[in-house]
């Protein structure tokens, strides 16, 4: 079962993973996003936990949807409990 503590660290890290893959800083990122830079940081480094209107806008800016990086998250926290993620762990 996956601990809901793990997913907030875990999706930052999904965040900063497909920041990473799109090559963009975080400056970049939050000029896409109309933020300051510092804003990104905190996301990244789970300063405050990500809300769902900001998840969609994160998406949005990296490219994807909300939904692919809340899987990278659960595959992150599995990968990190050494278990296969599914429906049954909801």
């Amino acid at each position: 079962m996956l601990d809901p503590a793990d997913f907030p660290r875990a999706l930052a890290r999904a965040v900063r993973e497909r920041r990473g893959e799109l090559a963009l800083s975080q400056t970049d990122l939050a000029g896409r996003l109309g933020l300051d830079r510092r804003r990104v940081h905190d996301i990244e480094n789970v300063v405050h936990i990500i809300r769902v209107d900001t998840l969609a806008r994160l998406a949005n800016a990296l490219d994807t949807t909300p939904s692919a990086l809340t899987l990278r998250a659960e595959i992150i926290v599995a990968d990190a409990l050494r278990i296969s993620p599914g429906p049954e762990d909801s």
